[in-house]
């Protein structure tokens, strides 16, 4: 099997959670190999939003 990102033959590959894709050890991060779904589970819940400030997690 190959790194999706890189193409370098992989022994152990790491699956993705957020694209299902398969990536060597460097690249299993989804930010290591731009993964295409990393914002779908806040487009799902609908956060796309900042909280508002005074709110724990929020700016203010």
């Amino acid at each position: 099997m190959r790194c999706q990102y890189c193409g370098a033959e992989v022994s152990l590959p790491f699956k993705c959670p957020f694209c299902g894709g398969y990536f060597f050890t460097w690249h299993r991060l989804p930010e290591n190999h731009n993964c295409p779904g990393i914002w779908r589970p806040w487009l799902r819940r609908g956060d796309l939003q900042p909280p508002p400030a005074g709110v724990p997690g929020g700016v203010g």
